[in-house]
């Protein structure tokens, strides 16, 4: 998601507990930590965080970070490295709703606390061009899709409701500071590189390759879902970048309009991978 003319950053799960991490070894061992910071000029994209993709033989190394001021105490000094005009994608989240679940503490930090650490650096530097926070379709909490933007964000599960905070404190920020924030709320999304095997479509991918068949938690066969392909959702968010002075300050669902039953998912997944399994 790069372009020619304007450098992006792509802000990912590991610079949001990074920043929790960092303050923790701070105060406790004296030992900084910091983010590896990846650069790959010919695309202009740049990854913040301490996992990328990019061959290490691409890489550059920044100083150890300094803390930011401000109110949450440990803001990130990436701000300091973004280039005027810049855009900013921020992408990090936990996402496995059964992860919130299970340490709400961890999701809050991370979902709702790291978004404010972005949004915050953001503000203090006023260097952005754009900044797109990414929600989810989940921040409307249980209902039929598909979703439209009027409706209430009422999560309810912890993933949910971290998902409807982060959303209203982004557009938040433009409100009050004038923060040229777009918050994007995606269907369920799929593509190549996905190895998140908690996910329907990339685990009963695996399961049809290794010969077994594609599971379904009882009880959930009629459960509707909108799936979108990653590269529609790219397309889409480089567009609300294009257009900012329009979408800042807006929130827009991301989604393909073709809603499935996760029954009828997974019996196209059969047809397309030619297999005569059947479902369990």
């Amino acid at each position: 998601c790069a372009t020619d003319s304007l450098p992006y950053f792509l802000l990912t799960y590991s610079i949001t507990s990074s920043l929790l991490i960092w303050q923790k070894s701070i105060s406790k061992s004296g030992i900084e930590t910091r983010s590896g910071f990846k650069n790959l000029s010919k695309s202009k994209l740049y990854l913040i965080g301490s996992k990328s993709v990019i061959p290490n033989d691409q890489a550059a190394t920044l100083p150890a970070p300094e803390p930011l001021p401000g109110p949450t105490g440990i803001l990130f000094s990436f701000a300091d490295n973004i280039p005027e005009n810049s855009t900013v994608i921020h992408l990090a989240a936990i996402s496995s709703e059964q992860k919130c679940k299970l340490d709400k503490k961890l999701a809050f930090d991370v979902n709702v606390g790291g978004t404010v650490n972005v949004l915050e650096a953001c503000r203090l530097y006023g260097k952005v061009k754009a900044v797109i926070v990414s929600s989810s379709d989940k921040a409307y909490g249980s209902g039929e899709v598909p979703y439209v933007e009027g409706q209430s964000l009422n999560g309810v599960g912890t993933y949910e409701v971290s998902k409807s905070a982060t959303d209203l404190i982004a557009r938040s920020f433009y409100s009050n500071y004038d923060v040229p924030v777009v918050v994007t709320r995606c269907s369920n999304l799929y593509g190549g590189g996905d190895m998140n095997f908690t996910r329907v479509i990339p685990n009963n991918i695996r399961q049809i390759l290794n010969g077994k068949s594609p599971m379904i938690w009882k009880g959930s066969e009629k459960s509707t879902r909108e799936f979108l392909y990653i590269e529609d959702a790219v397309d889409a968010y480089l567009s609300l970048v294009d257009n900012i002075d329009k979408t800042k300050g807006e929130a827009y669902n991301i989604g393909s309009g073709e809603i499935f039953t996760i029954e009828e998912l997974l019996n196209s997944l059969l047809n397309t991978m030619d297999s005569d399994l059947e479902i369990e």
